[in-house]
This record gives C-alpha cells, structure tokens and sequence, in this order.
C-alpha cells in the first residue's frame, strides 16, 4: 500500500495502477477511485498528499491565485448579504467544486483552529475543537488551494458572542504559514480530555491511537500552520479530508439569497474569470 510521505511520482504510479487518471482536478470522482474510498475509508488522504506534491508552473500559480482571489471575494460578498454564520462545511464544498470546474487543485480539510486574540481586547482564546462533547466532528472547515495553504471564507462568519469577529479578518487567503506541532488541547475539548482521563505529559501518540490509529501517520505527513493577522494569531490544525460526494449542479445544501451554488457560479462568477 502507497504511503502520504511517498515521492509524487510513487502517487502518480499507484493511481494509474488501478485505472484513476490524474490528469484533472476531482479526479476523486473517479468510479476507480470510489470503489478504493469504500474500502480505505481515509483514501481522500491520498488524493489531498498528490496535490501538496504536485509541482506547479509560476504560470499556473499566478493564474490560479487570481481565480482563487476573484471566486473568494464573490462568494463571500453572497455570504454577508444572505447573513448566514456557520456556513463552513457547505461553503467549503461549493467552492471546492467550482475550483475542480475551473481547472485549480485543491482539497477540503475538516479540523480545529485556534484564535489567539489581542492581550488589549479582553477575549479568551477561541477553540474550535474536532472533538467535542464526545463527537468526533469538524469543528471547522477550510480549503487548501496551491498557491494558498489556507482559504477560509467563513471564520469571520461565525456565531461569536464577544465581537471576536472584530478582531478576525473577513476572507483568510493565507500562502505563509509557520509550522508547529500538534497538541491535543487544539484538538480535543477540556470535557472530553476529563472524560478520557488525557493528563498532561500523556503520550500524545498512544492517546492519538486510542481516538483512531490513522491520526498517527496522517499528523507525520499534514502539517499544522500557525499565522498572524493584525495582532490576531490563528492556528490551523487538520483533522482530516473531505470532499462532496455530489457534483456542483447537486449541492443543495449552501442557498444564498435564494440561489445554489450551480448557480451562483453560472450566473455570479463564471463570466468574471
């Protein structure tokens, strides 16, 4: 079985293998690669590790960068005007769609982000943890987009209770990032760290296996990107990958004021490209 830290080629090679051509953008659609997700339930991995090694023209980046740019902005304008908050996953996966339709690699990844604000505004760091109560979820949802290691359109849109949208951006395009490790406390929720008895100095890997085994080997390979905005400090940590089982025509679960992502692009975006 291939390995994420495996050579891009060495991906390339075990695609091919089972009939999955590489050659577009959402070739996780492919009914080879369907037939492989059933029975490796974390093979999106695997599609998301060919896009952070595939090596992109600076013609491509450029043109890419300018697309991810406009598509943002207009998706995000539709996203105040609905006034919808918590829109992450559903807006996540229409415009993962919409970047496969306009020939940009991407990959959709579900996991927890931390917000440090200004010692000046008073606010307590903000947790968005993917384990939470016991339930194993996203507590939030972003794409990575080449040139972009961060494309957040809805941080900013979320039901805070103490201005914290203040202090946070509206639209996060972030291309640099720091890395750091991953600790348990970004991940896990207080409750649940009481309720499995994780004390600090506790072997993250051996509590990492006991929550799934597969976190051992996904958190060697996907990294956890810090950055800072204004005086904001963010912290990105992946959970997992995702992607819409659905193609854009079929995603009904994002509505902004009255229309569906087909649409939205057909008739918002498409001629602004």
């Amino acid at each position: 079985m291939i390995e994420l830290n495996d050579d891009y080629e060495d991906l390339e090679d075990f695609f091919e293998m089972y009939g999955i051509s590489t050659a577009s953008p959402g070739f996780y659609d492919d009914l080879n690669f369907t037939r492989l997700e059933q029975m490796i339930p974390n093979f999106l991995e695997y599609y998301a590790a060919f896009v952070l090694k595939k090596s992109f023209s600076p013609d491509y980046l450029q043109e890419s960068e300018e697309k991810i740019f406009k598509i943002s902005k207009i998706l995000h304008k539709e996203l105040i005007r609905d006034g919808r908050q918590g829109a992450c996953i559903d807006l996540s996966l229409v415009l993962s769609r919409i970047l496969d339709l306009e020939n940009v690699w991407n990959y959709i990844t579900k996991g927890s982000v931390t917000i440090e604000f200004p010692p000046d505004s008073n606010i307590s760091k903000k947790y968005f943890w993917s384990v939470y109560y016991g339930q194993f979820k996203a507590g939030h949802v972003w794409v990575v987009a080449p040139p972009f290691k961060i494309v957040d359109l809805t941080i900013h849109q979320q039901p805070y209770k103490m201005n914290e949208e203040k202090y946070i951006p509206d639209i996060i395009l972030q291309k640099e990032a720091s890395i750091s490790d991953m600790q348990l406390s970004d991940i896990i929720s207080p409750e649940v760290m009481q309720q499995l008895n994780i004390k600090a100095g506790r072997d993250h890997l051996k509590i990492l296996n006991s929550i799934n085994p597969r976190l051992i080997p996904f958190y060697d390979f996907f990294e956890v990107d810090n950055f800072i905005s204004g005086e904001t400090k963010f912290k990105y940590t992946p959970f997992g990958i995702t992607a819409s089982d659905q193609p854009l025509k079929n995603i009904t679960s994002l509505k902004l004021n009255g229309i569906y992502g087909l649409e939205i692009y057909n008739d918002l975006i498409k001629g602004k490209l």
